[in-house]
């Protein structure tokens, strides 16, 4: 079980710094960057804990059929068979 809890915390960090990176090639400057992929990542926890709902539901609350989000999430999902999210 401690590897588990590394693992979710490294991988939790991570993933914040590829979503700030991702905002950087994007135009974005740094620090705008982080302040939004920080109030994404606060407002879905924040969510998560008041609805007390699994994520893929809360996804599928607010991914629309053939919408912009469902093809992020499948483009990727393809990606070097990433299957996370």
């Amino acid at each position: 079980m401690p590897a588990a809890c590394v693992a979710i915390a490294l991988l939790g960090k991570l993933f914040g710094l590829l979503m700030i990176d991702a905002g950087v090639q994007m135009d974005l400057t740094r620090t705008q960057a982080q302040e939004l992929t920080l109030h994404t990542i606060a407002d879905s926890v924040e969510l998560m804990l008041q609805t007390h709902e699994h994520p893929a539901v809360l996804r599928n609350k607010v991914t629309s059929p053939g919408g912009v989000t469902g093809a992020g999430l499948l483009k990727w999902s393809m990606w070097r068979g990433f299957r996370g999210i």
